[in-house]
């Protein structure tokens, strides 16, 4: 059975393409070497110059250095792929992790600095949750748990039991949005801080200036993590892509 590629176009996963149609579009001057392809069976787009079967169309190609660099227009991937424009179903999702930036090294960048924002949001929601967790069985093993040392001394914070089980709760909660949020679950980044925003406004009430401060890096970085999100949804890349 011949090798089958596939190729993104317009936001879109054409396909399947055999060798020599490849071959047909880089003599054509419509496929680049650092065009992203997914040979078919491969969950990862590698640039079409690192497939061995077409270094050496590259190599004789005339036409590469003087074609505006992209894939196929629609008439030539309609003309090689009649029957797969009858529907939708190439287009592709999340899972699929077609990219669709130009330069390549720009997209890479994107990606990583999308990861690197949501990895720590998440760590720090899982953070926030293990120490709701402590507090609370503390409180619901001796009535009282002790915090921060300050002015000279403990300062006992105590907890009646009803109060206890509802920070254990909330901790659960933050715990498994800093989950999410390590998955690149965006959902989660809007739960999260719709429940931060609660949180600021709960210590707001109680004057707790030590919890507002926290909550306020939290929220901080929830808007940042969102904010490169939008660039992701505007590159058209997916959130679960790799760098």
């Amino acid at each position: 059975m011949p090798a089958l590629f596939y190729l993104s176009h317009d936001r879109q996963k054409r396909g399947p393409f055999t060798v020599s149609q490849l071959q047909e579009m880089i003599s054509a001057g419509r496929l680049q070497p650092a065009d992203l392809i997914l040979p078919d069976g491969s969950g990862r787009w590698v640039p079409a110059q690192s497939i061995e079967a077409l270094v050496e169309a590259f190599r004789t190609s005339t036409a590469i250095t003087e074609s505006p660099r992209g894939l196929a227009d629609p008439p030539l991937l309609e003309a090689i792929t009649p029957s797969r424009r009858r529907n939708r179903r190439d287009s592709f999702d999340d899972d699929d992790d077609v990219p669709s930036v130009a330069n390549t090294e720009i997209n890479r960048q994107l990606i990583t600095n999308f990861r690197q924002q949501i990895h720590a949001l998440g760590a720090f929601w899982i953070l926030i949750g293990a120490l709701s967790l402590l507090v609370s069985v503390v409180a619901l093993n001796n009535q009282a748990a002790r915090g921060v040392v300050g002015g000279g001394g403990f300062v006992v914070i105590r907890l009646d039991v009803g109060v206890a089980v509802v920070v254990a709760a909330l901790g659960v909660a933050w715990i498994a949005i800093g989950i999410l949020a390590c998955l690149k679950n965006v959902v989660a980044v809007y739960v999260g801080l719709a429940l931060s925003y609660l949180s600021l406004l709960a210590n707001l009430v109680q004057i707790n200036v030590i919890g507002m401060l926290i909550l306020a890096l939290v929220i901080a970085q929830a808007h940042r993590v969102l904010s490169w999100a939008n660039k992701m949804r505007r590159a058209g890349v997916a959130f679960t892509v790799k760098p």
